[in-house]
């Protein structure tokens, strides 16, 4: 009956893959970044106008004073990794290197974009960051099953989401992230958290989670016991019982899997049925996650995601997706006029972007 409920892409335990940091040199650059031992070669130009810190950073009134190597006037950022650093000014410098969804990319890049992109203030990359942690990590099981996830998936992804959604207060990802946390066997869960470096009260959440987990996917799946037996193909009820005990112990928690792979020779008219109970199930399952790792109901976190200055797209806009005009409520205004300026900003920084780069390029 389709494949299995294991969430094989994700199911990777080991070290995390690192990407390291990329080389961003530009010859006729006029600026040196410096994190550590890694220099970048850019353009002053280019950061300044993105950047509100940055352009501060470079007013002309302190150029005069910096340090200079090769006629490069010199710049050392403290308290970053040359890993994000590096996204960020790649990203700056060429824009198609980090584009938004659905375009995939791989998690490293995503949050180093939100790290340094909300430390040094660029209003476009950090839109991009969190559209695409909302689109991995939504709020509406409609985006939940669109999404594509990140390129060169590892379950240290969700352990980094789940810090990111700590550290940015990202209440709306979160349980998304700590359900993709859950996505090894239980047997395998402590030794995986311990080696997450997810914060106390995190692990003691996702803990915390098992058991409800296991009741959510005895429920789900409950129907293999209770349904009428089939005359045509009859299948013992010890078999049932076997592929029951198999997803309860050794699948770990896949409640919200649209298939499961069972071993039940059963008719066309059975495994009908059969599918139509397991739709129904993972329907109420989604309900229940939020609840499961302590979070807010769906519609609350989604309410968060509109609310917020940053800009979710469509992942908590069903309105958009059924090609209606959403209704603001009046409560909602004072949010929706901070996201449109928002979006104006980042429009504004990415025009200025590309006039940049074509001055450059045409010089």
């Amino acid at each position: 009956m389709g494949s299995s409920i294991t969430d094989t892409s994700y199911d990777q335990l080991g070290p995390p893959k690192k990407i390291g940091p990329i080389d961003v040199w530009f010859d006729d650059g006029n600026l040196l970044v410096v994190v550590g031992d890694k220099r970048f070669s850019v353009f002053a130009g280019i950061l300044s106008a993105a950047s509100t810190i940055f352009r501060d950073m470079f007013h002309v009134s302190r150029m005069p004073d910096r340090e200079r190597i090769d006629g490069r006037a010199v710049v050392h950022l403290e308290g970053d990794s040359a890993e994000d650093v590096s996204f960020l000014l790649k990203t700056m410098h060429d824009m198609e290197f980090f584009l938004p969804p659905p375009a995939q990319a791989p998690f490293a890049i995503v949050a180093g974009i939100l790290r340094t992109s909300t430390k040094y203030d660029v209003p476009i990359l950090l839109q991009r960051a969190l559209l695409h942690l909302s689109s991995v990590y939504p709020t509406s099981i409609e985006d939940f099953d669109a999404s594509s996830g990140f390129l060169v998936p590892s379950i240290h992804d969700h352990y980094g989401a789940v810090r990111l959604a700590r550290e940015f207060d990202l209440q709306w990802i979160r349980p998304i992230a700590m359900y993709r946390c859950m996505s090894v066997p239980f047997s395998q869960t402590y030794r995986a958290f311990e080696e997450a470096s997810l914060s106390a009260e995190d692990q003691r959440l996702c803990l915390s989670a098992i058991e409800p987990l296991k009741s959510a996917q005895f429920v789900r799946y409950k129907f293999l016991m209770n349904f009428v037996k089939c005359t045509t193909k009859p299948t013992d009820p010890a078999t049932r019982h076997g592929i029951l005990a198999k997803i309860m112990a050794e699948e770990g928690p896949h409640i919200l899997s649209k298939t499961f792979e069972g071993g039940l020779d059963v008719c066309s008219t059975c495994l009908s049925s059969m599918t139509i109970a397991l739709k129904d199930s993972r329907a109420k399952a989604w309900e229940t996650i939020p609840s499961i790792f302590q979070c807010q109901p769906w519609e609350n976190l989604a309410q968060l995601c509109r609310e917020s200055s940053f800009i979710c797209g469509n992942c908590c806009f069903p309105e958009k997706r059924k090609g209606t005009n959403p209704q603001v409520r009046k409560s909602e205004s004072p949010a929706g006029s901070q996201r449109a300026g928002y979006q104006t900003k980042a429009k504004h920084y990415e025009k200025l972007f590309v006039q940049l780069a074509l001055t450059r390029f045409h010089a």
